[in-house]
This record gives structure tokens, C-alpha cells and sequence, in this order.
């Protein structure tokens, strides 16, 4: 993920080294939510699911103070992707992966919060029988439940299938905590859609946009030097932020494959030189461990064992006691991380390796909160000036929401980020600015997708999806409005993809 450091640091770079940059954020607000767990895609009207085509999924959220909400997947492929294709944002445990549903959510009921909350469920390891999202199925002209035999991930639903979510206690044979309703109920002709009047009707009102992701990534991917790394024009040596960003938008927008194994293993034999380059026994650039490590977590790789370190280990150890002082502006940095960005990806690091973060290093975040909800991108002291943008906004609220605990704190910045988005349903680069911002833009519509404004992220992604170029990329800032753009303005990289997917 880019930082307010590395863009200050990479401005005499070249234009195309900035657009690459841009590029790399949008593939991934395009793909996959890298924080909060998979956002939902366009769901399918319930109407278009029938007896004979399709699935419908029915999630209760009962216990949480809300009803039974349907989905409809026309083409299902897994139980997972019913979810995700009928409206649904998933999110998994850290120690079971993505596949293992721990939370639930639907823009149609309180916008969107996932349930149960990190306030009651960490998601940690795996929850106790007494209290998870039970897995119900039921075949054409089944009149009562099965408990699902296989996961999310692994079931195949049929045509004219329904699948139904519950939470409360079960036992695992599944005679127990059955759902209140019936399959026919629920099924496709039958049941009730969601009051439209709970849908969120704020922000601009514009038609479905779609980024061409596989165009995007094999810009991304031309870009590499040797297929291997991203070098800074005129230049042989190895621009390792880049080269992450270019890692990150390959992994959203396919997965793991040989290419980005090449970009990995460079990466690796770089660490020293990229996010150690005090010497091993000092301690390491905290963004660039930061980076390393999410890196080799969404690439199965070991954030312990990368590079020859122990990135996760020496982040730990390097959190500032007190402050301000040598490498540390107050308490609670990791030492020498400078900037916000930083910060939050060290936390984010740690938690995506299984490590509950200090409590004063996420304390510190929130208290790069501005009075307005923006989150300013220096790590400032107490009682300095304080003015925040809307991508480290972005970036730092996922990051507080995936940690918990600091409700009220991202509620402040998710208003911020309503607030700040442009009637073109851009985000500008800075509070004042009236210019849409790829790179901003991409990042905002990241954060309001897993926070629930379901809308306004569709907006924010219908905006990026004209500014993309014909060749793939993206410009740094909007262009002339020409269709699927045939403009030449330098391309943007950053747009591509902050992969720090789950």
C-alpha cells in the first residue's frame, strides 16, 4: 500500500513510475477488500433466482437485532460465492482463513456492520460451538434443513438450492440451532426482499462501473523489469516500494502464479537491502517490514521466515516506550516509521500474522485523528497541527476497524470520508482540493465498501472505472471525460492494487 512518505520520497521518479503507483491501487478496490474481509459483489435481483436457475442464500440476523435477508447467485459456483454474489461481505478467522465464516454482513441492515462485532468475537481462532454462523442447506422440495457437511468453500450449490446462515449454538451433528424459518420460506418465489427503505439512498445516484482488472494487471506486469522487479527510469536499481505495489495489484487481481512467485522471490532477496538497510541489528524500516510481511501473507509464504528475518519479531520489538525521541515522535510508534501509513501497515501486519499489536501502537492511530474525522498522514505529536486526507483516512480506519475496540473512533472517519466525497463521486488528494484523485479514490472506496456505505463505494468505483486508460492504467488525477479513455496522460500505478488480501 502506498504511504505519504514513499509518495513525497518518489516524486522525481517520473511520471511513470507515479501512474504505476496508481495503478496498484484501484485492480485491488476493484477485486477483493484487503482488510475487513471479501466485499460483496453486485448481487443478482432474488426475482432472477427460480426453482430452476440459481441459488438463494438467507442470512438471519435475528440475534442482532435485524431480520432474514435474502441473496440470489444465478451462477453459483460455491456456498462462499453465494454469499459474496447474493449481497454479502464475509469475514473469516485468522487462524482458519477466509473460508471459515466468523462474520456476516448486508448494506441492507445497519449499514452493513458485520456481526457478531469485534466487540463480542475476535475472529482470532475459531469460534465455540455455542456461538458461530451455523451452515443450513436444502435441496428442490426439501421441506426442512441439512446441516452442511462441508464448508462454505467446498459446497456446490444446485439449481434451484437455498442455503441459510444462523448464529447461536448448534452441536456437530447439527439436530440443534436449526433456523426459525423454513427452506420454502426463503427459497426463489417465495419469502420477502429487503424494505427498500432500508437501502442507503446518500450519495451521488450513478450506473454500475467495472474496472477492467486483467487489463490493469498486465500493465502492471509489462512494467517489470526482468519480470521481476520495478526500476525507477534511467535507473538499474531495484525500486522495492514499487515492486511491492506491483506484487500486491498481481496477487488481487489473480492470485498466486508463477509471475508474482518471480516478484516475490526478488523481493525476498532484497529484504535486507529494502527494510533493513541500517544493518540486522538495527531496527528495520517499519513500513518496508510492514510491507514484506503482508506480502508473504497473502502469498502463503512465512512473515517469520522471510528474507532470511523475522519481520513480525522485529516489529515487535521495536515499538517506541516513550517519545518523542531518536526514531520515535511519542509513544507507541514503531520506531522510524515517520508517517501514518506506516503505521497502520505495521498493526495491520501484525494482525495478519496472528499477533495481537501492542495496545499503544493502535492507540496511536487514533490519535492521528483530526477533529473533522480525516487522519492526518504524519505522525504528529500531541498538540500540532493537525490535517488529514482522505486515502491514509481510508487506510487507517480499515486498520482500527480490523484491530476493534475503536467504534466511535472509524464511525468519525467513515462520516469524514462521506463527507469529503466529490459530487463526481471522485475523492480529492487533499482536504480543499475540488480534483478527483485516483490514487484517493481507490483507497476511499476500499475503506466505505467494508465499512458498509455499499453506495458510495459503487460510486467511487464507477468514477475510477472512466478514468481508466485504454492501455490498462490510470492517470494520477482525473482527465477529460472521454470514454474507457483514449487520453495519454501519464498512467497512475497506484490504482492497480494494495493486495493485503485475506
Amino acid at each position: 500500500m502506498v504511504g505519504t512518505a514513499q509518495q513525497h520520497d518518489r516524486r522525481p521518479a517520473g511520471r511513470r513510475i507515479l501512474s504505476l503507483f496508481a495503478a496498484a491501487a484501484v485492480t485491488f478496490a476493484a477485486s477483493v477488500a484487503f482488510v475487513t474481509g471479501a466485499a460483496p459483489a453486485a448481487a443478482d435481483p432474488v426475482e432472477q433466482c427460480t426453482a430452476t436457475h440459481g441459488a438463494v442464500v438467507a442470512v438471519d440476523f435475528g440475534p442482532f437485532g435485524g431480520g432474514v435477508v435474502r441473496g440470489c447467485d444465478t451462477t453459483p459456483t460455491t456456498g462462499y460465492e453465494l454469499l459474496r454474489d447474493g449481497g454479502f461481505t464475509t469475514e473469516g478467522t485468522r487462524h482458519d482463513g477466509p473460508g471459515f465464516i466468523c462474520r456476516l454482513g448486508n448494506g441492507s441492515f445497519n449499514s452493513g456492520t458485520q456481526y457478531p462485532t469485534p466487540a463480542t468475537e475476535d475472529c482470532v481462532l475459531t469460534p465455540q460451538a455455542t456461538a458461530y454462523w451455523s451452515y443450513w442447506i436444502a435441496s428442490p422440495g426439501q421441506a426442512s434443513w441439512s446441516y452442511s457437511p462441508l464448508g462454505a468453500m467446498d459446497r456446490k450449490p444446485g439449481a434451484g438450492d437455498v442455503d441459510a446462515w444462523v448464529f447461536g449454538g448448534t452441536d456437530v451433528g447439527g439436530t440443534t440451532g436449526r433456523p426459525t424459518f423454513t427452506p420454502d420460506d426463503v427459497r426463489a418465489g417465495g419469502g420477502t426482499t429487503p424494505d427498500p427503505s432500508d437501502t442507503p439512498t446518500d450519495g451521488p445516484s450513478v450506473p454500475v462501473g467495472k474496472i477492467d482488472v486483467e487489463a490493469a494487471a498486465r500493465w502492471v506486469t509489462q512494467q517489470l523489469h526482468d519480470g521481476s522487479h520495478v526500476v525507477d527510469e534511467g535507473s538499474e536499481t531495484p525500486n522495492y516500494f514499487l515492486t511491492t505495489e506491483a506484487a500486491y495489484a498481481l496477487a488481487a487481481a489473480g492470485g498466486r502464479s508463477p509471475a508474482l512467485d518471480k516478484v516475490v522471490a526478488r523481493l525476498a532477496s532484497g529484504t535486507d537491502e529494502y527494510a533493513y538497510a541500517a544493518g540486522p541489528e538495527e531496527a528495520p524500516d517499519a513500513a518496508a517490514a510492514a510491507r514484506l510481511a503482508l506480502l508473504a501473507e497473502i502469498t502463503e509464504g512465512d512473515p517469520r521466515d522471510f528474507g532470511g528475518h523475522d519481520l513480525l519479531g522485529d516489529l515487535e520489538k521495536n515499538v517506541c516506550l516513550t517519545g518523542p525521541g531518536p526514531g520515535c515522535t511519542a509513544k507507541g510508534d514503531f520506531r522510524g516509521a515517520s508517517y501514518g501509513d506506516g503505521q497502520a501497515l505495521a498493526v495491520l501486519a501484525l494482525l495478519r500474522g496472528g499477533v495481537v499489536p501492542p495496545a499503544e501502537t493502535v492507540t496511536r492511530l487514533t490519535q492521528l485523528v483530526c477533529e473533522d474525522g480525516s487522519v492526518t498522514s504524519i505522525l504528529i505529536g500531541p498538540d500540532e497541527f493537525c490535517d488529514g486526507d482522505p486515502m491514509t483516512t481510508g487506510l487507517v480506519a480499515l486498520v482500527l476497524d480490523e484491530a476493534g475496540g475503536h467504534d466511535a473512533t472509524v464511525a468519525k472517519a467513515r462520516a469524514y470520508l462521506k463527507k469529503a466525497q466529490l459530487r463526481s463521486g471522485a475523492f480529492p488528494g487533499y482536504n480543499g482540493s475540488t480534483t478527483g484523485s485516483v490514487p484517493a479514490t481507490a483507497y476511499a472506496a476500499q475503506a466505505l465498501r467494508a465499512l458498509g456505505e455499499v453506495r458510495a463505494a459503487d460510486t467511487a468505483i464507477w468514477w475510477l472505472s472512466r478514468e481508466q486508460l485504454t492501455y490498462g492504467g490510470f492517470g494520477l488525477d482525473e482527465g477529460p471525460r472521454t470514454p474507457r479513455s483514449t487520453r495519454r496522460s501519464p498512467p497512475c500505478w497506484r490504482a492497480v492494487a494494495p493486495a493485503w488480501s485475506p
